[in-house]
């Protein structure tokens, strides 16, 4: 094989396998703002499921200090609990 070949063989692996790493690169760009997007997601049906809990045990019993008191009287179903557990509260 001459000199040049094997020269010019390099550069064309070289630039496949850096045409290869922009690839997998956008590839973990996507999937890390899909990630996040989820955590966003999760932690804004946390905060809503969180504040309309409070709000709405704080109508119905003014009296009560304990956070965590309205919490468990206010997250009614299941789908609440859970995400209000997934926070580390126990409801």
């Amino acid at each position: 094989m001459h000199l040049n070949q094997m020269t010019t063989s390099g550069s064309e692996k070289l630039a496949d396998l850096r045409k290869r790493q922009k690839e997998i690169e956008n590839r973990i760009a996507k999937e890390e703002a899909r990630v996040n997007a989820i955590a966003r997601k999760k932690r804004t049906q946390y905060l809503i499921v969180f504040a309309a809990t409070i709000l709405a045990d704080l109508e119905h019993h003014p009296e009560t200090a304990s956070i965590e008191e309205r919490l468990r009287r206010g997250a009614t179903g299941d789908r609440e609990r859970k995400i209000l557990r997934a926070f580390g509260w126990s409801v």
